[in-house]
């Protein structure tokens, strides 16, 4: 579910930088007062980078250091 999140929120904004704190308003919006560490984005992140591998999706996502992520053509 978590995943669906952030693959929704990525590709609603292709090209484009989701913050980081985006990504936990959307993917944990319990949390989004208190924050989620950046290991817990990091590794939704790489769950999500191995599936779209797998499927040899046309999309990667990209890490814009110190900022977040963007979905972008491979």
């Amino acid at each position: 579910k978590k995943e669906h999140l952030l693959y929704t929120l990525l590709d609603q904004h292709v090209n484009d930088i989701c913050e980081r704190e985006k990504i936990v308003e959307t993917v944990w919006p319990e949390y989004s007062e208190f924050g989620v560490s950046d290991w817990a984005i990091d590794r939704l992140v790489a769950r999500v980078r191995s599936k779209l591998k797998r499927q040899k999706s046309l999309y990667e996502i990209v890490t814009i250091r110190t900022r977040g992520y963007k979905l972008a053509q491979a």
